[in-house]
């Protein structure tokens, strides 16, 4: 009989499976950081639109007295 054994060696497979682990929580960390860059980017420019949209009414409002 004719066996064929394929023999792994276990700490070069632990090794290369920790290595792709760590590769695709540095690529999941990544994409957080950009994802909360473009929120809080998003949410600045949400917030000066509707400012710059009531500018003049603000100054009328402040003109009359009115404070912020």
């Amino acid at each position: 009989m004719n066996k064929r054994f394929m023999i792994l060696i276990i700490e070069g497979l632990l090794d290369m499976v920790k290595q792709q682990r760590a590769t695709a929580k540095m690529i999941t960390i990544w994409i957080e950081i950009l994802t909360l860059i473009l929120a809080g980017d998003g949410i600045i420019n949400m917030i000066m639109l509707s400012i710059r949209q009531r500018y003049r009414e603000i100054g009328i409002m402040r003109a009359c007295g009115a404070s912020f």
